[in-house]
């Protein structure tokens, strides 16, 4: 019977989905893309276009692809996305939100860094005023935020340091208490609150942070990994 297949179609895609998130949070994320290709193009003929889980799908894909640098295409996902959400949900709706925050996010990548900043902006002030300052998905625009005002664009060598600062404590505290100390993401706020102090030649306290990173990213990933081995680099560039 018809509904039978449709029901199976849907756990297979859901299927396919956990999968993919799998994936990603083992760093395949090339072995994961293909998989959220599939399951966007299910929601997207099944469910419709403008469904959450249709959007949610653009966003997943979307974060896949700017991982893997391919940012021209997830930029393009995010701002249908965004568009389509604004229109179905609304402005003020969490999936808005995240894709308002994921297209920041691509365009800091890009070097876009007026239009990040805009929307990043939007994104923590929607977000503080629906969820709370300390949620969990405030503190991921807090630190977006900050990361971005980090860097520097035309008019602005440093870029804005001081108000970055008070971003990333936000974040780095609030991620602290919700997800311990040396949760990745706890460490992320950790290392931009570091860059932050350090672009104000706030040494001492930047110091005590970045050996907190290193400790930290060789405990949860060991010394040989990547994010361990920059992290002992940034500590080593402050100390020389």
């Amino acid at each position: 019977p018809r509904h039978r297949s449709s029901g199976a179609d849907a756990d297979s895609a859901e299927a396919e989905n956990c999968l993919a998130h799998l994936l990603q949070a083992q760093g395949r994320i090339r072995e994961a893309t293909p998989s959220f290709r599939r399951v966007l193009r299910w929601r997207t003929v099944r469910l419709g276009p403008g469904h959450a889980a249709t959007l949610a799908g653009m966003t997943n894909l979307a974060f896949a692809l700017s991982a893997l640098g391919e940012l021209g295409e997830a930029e393009g996902l995010l701002r249908t996305a965004l568009s389509t959400s604004e229109q179905n949900l609304g402005k003020e709706h969490p999936q808005t939100l995240l894709c308002m925050s994921s297209l920041g996010a691509v365009l800091h990548q890009g070097g876009h860094l007026d239009q990040a900043e805009l929307l990043l902006r939007r994104a923590l002030r929607g977000r503080t005023a629906r969820l709370g300052a300390t949620h969990l998905d405030t503190l991921s625009a807090t630190h977006s935020l900050a990361a971005c005002l980090l860097a520097p664009r035309r008019g602005r060598a440093t870029g804005m340091p001081a108000e970055a600062e008070s971003l990333a404590r936000r974040a780095f505290s609030g991620r602290s208490a919700a997800l311990g100390e040396w949760h990745p993401l706890t460490l992320a706020s950790a290392a931009c609150l570091a860059d932050a102090l350090q672009a104000q030649q706030k040494l001492d306290e930047s110091e005590k942070l970045r050996r907190i990173v290193w400790e930290g990213q060789r405990l949860i990933r060991g010394s040989a990994n990547p994010e361990a081995r920059a992290a002992a680099e940034s500590l080593a560039q402050l100390l020389e």
